[in-house]
């Protein structure tokens, strides 16, 4: 059952991305409902991806600057591993904060952050951590 609220909380996010921008309050109506799917869902992977989408998709068109950061928050809070999910939910709320005009450094530092330092890969195969300069 965990994976048919998985599957329907993907097909909710989809959904909510065909209203447009100037119709945002549709959006985020799917983009809520499709994140208490994946809530149900209980896979990370997809509660993280749901947030992340509805985060960049808000944010990106301007439609509701404050929901995109708190979807982006939430996926943040939910998994720090690197995944297309996170990767969409920092640059969500990069968007909103250029929308916002916050200032370029601040929200640099803040997508810095939020994400987990990248890994390269070692003579051996392991990961080995980047050191940032």
């Amino acid at each position: 059952m965990r994976n048919l609220w998985s599957v329907a909380a993907r097909l909710m996010t989809l959904y909510a991305k065909t209203f447009p921008g100037s119709d945002g309050a549709k959006a985020v109506h799917w983009y809520r409902m499709a994140a208490k799917a994946a809530d149900a869902s209980d896979d990370v992977d997809t509660r993280v991806w749901v947030r992340g989408r509805a985060a960049i998709a808000l944010g990106y068109e301007g439609a509701a600057l404050s929901v995109a950061d708190v979807f982006a928050d939430q996926a943040m809070a939910i998994s720090d591993r690197p995944s297309l999910g996170l990767l969409n939910a920092v640059f969500g709320k990069a968007h909103a904060a250029a929308l916002r005009g916050d200032e370029g450094a601040d929200a640099v530092r803040s997508v810095r952050l939020a994400m987990p330092p990248p890994r390269l890969r070692g003579a051996a195969g392991r990961g080995v951590p980047h050191r940032a300069r």
